[in-house]
Protein backbone atom coordinates (compact mmCIF):
# COMPACT_ATOMS: atom_id res chain seq x y z
CA UNK A 1 0.00 0.00 0.00
CA UNK A 2 2.75 2.47 0.85
CA UNK A 3 4.52 1.78 -2.46
CA UNK A 4 1.34 2.71 -4.32
CA UNK A 5 0.93 5.88 -2.24
CA UNK A 6 4.59 6.81 -2.83
CA UNK A 7 4.09 6.43 -6.60
CA UNK A 8 0.92 8.53 -6.52
CA UNK A 9 2.69 11.28 -4.57
CA UNK A 10 5.59 11.30 -7.04
CA UNK A 11 3.23 11.47 -10.02
CA UNK A 12 1.28 14.29 -8.35
CA UNK A 13 4.44 16.28 -7.61
CA UNK A 14 5.67 15.74 -11.16
CA UNK A 15 2.37 17.03 -12.55
CA UNK A 16 2.47 20.04 -10.22
CA UNK A 17 6.05 20.85 -11.24
CA UNK A 18 5.14 20.49 -14.92
CA UNK A 19 2.20 22.85 -14.48
CA UNK A 20 4.37 25.43 -12.68
CA UNK A 21 7.02 25.26 -15.43
CA UNK A 22 4.36 25.64 -18.12
CA UNK A 23 2.99 28.73 -16.36
CA UNK A 24 6.46 30.29 -16.25
CA UNK A 25 7.26 29.54 -19.92
CA UNK A 26 3.81 30.40 -21.34
CA UNK A 27 4.32 34.20 -21.67
CA UNK A 28 7.42 33.65 -23.80
CA UNK A 29 6.01 31.13 -26.27
CA UNK A 30 4.31 33.73 -28.48
CA UNK A 31 7.29 36.04 -28.77
CA UNK A 32 9.65 33.10 -29.34
CA UNK A 33 7.43 31.80 -32.13
CA UNK A 34 7.31 35.18 -33.85
CA UNK A 35 11.07 35.59 -33.41
CA UNK A 36 11.69 32.28 -35.15
CA UNK A 37 9.27 33.15 -37.96
CA UNK A 38 10.87 36.55 -38.54
CA UNK A 39 14.38 35.11 -38.39
CA UNK A 40 13.55 32.59 -41.09
CA UNK A 41 11.71 35.16 -43.23
CA UNK A 42 14.39 37.85 -42.99
CA UNK A 43 17.43 35.60 -43.46
CA UNK A 44 17.40 35.98 -47.28
CA UNK A 45 17.62 39.77 -46.82
CA UNK A 46 20.36 39.52 -44.18
CA UNK A 47 22.69 37.31 -46.18
CA UNK A 48 23.36 39.70 -49.10
CA UNK A 49 23.80 42.61 -46.69
CA UNK A 50 26.32 40.57 -44.70
CA UNK A 51 28.25 39.74 -47.86
CA UNK A 52 28.25 43.41 -48.90
CA UNK A 53 29.62 44.43 -45.52
CA UNK A 54 31.92 41.58 -44.66
CA UNK A 55 32.79 39.86 -47.92
CA UNK A 56 32.97 36.10 -48.14
CA UNK A 57 32.72 33.71 -45.21
CA UNK A 58 36.44 33.34 -44.49
CA UNK A 59 36.84 37.11 -44.08
CA UNK A 60 33.84 37.57 -41.81
CA UNK A 61 35.79 37.37 -38.54
CA UNK A 62 38.50 39.83 -39.55
CA UNK A 63 36.11 42.38 -41.06
CA UNK A 64 33.69 42.16 -38.14
CA UNK A 65 36.53 42.74 -35.69
CA UNK A 66 37.52 45.89 -37.59
CA UNK A 67 33.97 47.12 -38.14
CA UNK A 68 32.49 46.35 -34.72
CA UNK A 69 33.76 49.34 -32.67
CA UNK A 70 31.90 51.95 -34.72
CA UNK A 71 29.08 49.59 -35.80
CA UNK A 72 29.60 50.41 -39.46
CA UNK A 73 31.15 48.59 -42.33
CA UNK A 74 33.14 50.71 -44.77
CA UNK A 75 33.41 49.11 -48.20
CA UNK A 76 33.69 50.87 -51.50
CA UNK A 77 33.25 54.33 -49.98
CA UNK A 78 29.79 53.47 -48.62
CA UNK A 79 28.78 53.02 -45.00
CA UNK A 80 26.55 50.09 -44.12
CA UNK A 81 25.07 50.14 -40.64
CA UNK A 82 25.09 46.79 -38.89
Amino acid sequence: MSLMLDGAIRIGLLMLLSYACARIVAPFVGISTWSAILAVMLDPARTPARHRCFGNADQVGRNRARAWPDHHCHRGGRNFAL
